[in-house]
């Protein structure tokens, strides 16, 4: 290295935080997350410019408030911000198409790259590999409880069991 060439300039990034439900947390509280974020950042000397959280939203599709609002800043900050920081890559998304459509493609046009601070995301092959797995794992959970909570329902239906609240109108 050079030692007269300039120093590289740090890397900037925007972190997002998302829960399910507050009695969904199960050790991926807000505080966990953004901490996990934060000293993942500071090993990579890179600075956190903004940080958005989504609460009580679920990962199975992009309509997602604070979601809107990081690629509305990102696209504001064009060529100042170079990575998309989560905790997990569930916590982005649980699904495939809008991650990909909705998110990752959109980031990839503005030069943004998406890294997640417990999981080996990163821009190399295996990397990217690990970043779409990780969503597809997600996904593949989903659908899994979405098909035993139908089954569930329908046995319990089949017994004679209501599902819903009672209705005092009726």
């Amino acid at each position: 290295m050079n030692p007269n060439s300039p120093p590289s300039p740090q890397k900037r990034a925007l972190a997002y935080v998302r829960i399910s439900s507050q009695r969904q947390i199960n050790g991926e509280s807000p505080e966990t997350q953004k901490a996990a974020i934060k000293e993942y950042a500071a090993k990579q000397g890179i600075e956190i410019v903004d940080t958005f959280y989504d609460e009580a939203k679920s990962g199975k599709n992009i309509d997602r408030e604070e979601l809107q609002k990081l690629l509305t800043y990102a696209q504001k900050h064009q060529g100042k911000i170079d990575h998309v920081i989560v905790y997990k890559m569930n916590r982005a998304s649980r699904d495939m198409e809008s991650y990909i459509m909705g998110f990752r493609v959109k980031l990839k046009a503005m030069g943004i790259s998406v890294r997640s601070a417990t999981e080996p995301i990163d821009d190399s092959v295996l990397g990217q590999f690990m970043e779409l797995f990780s969503v597809l794992v997600g996904q593949v959970d989903n659908d899994t409880k979405r098909g035993l909570t139908v089954d569930n329902m329908t046995a319990l239906a089949h017994q004679g069991y209501w599902q819903h609240p009672s209705y005092s109108w009726l």
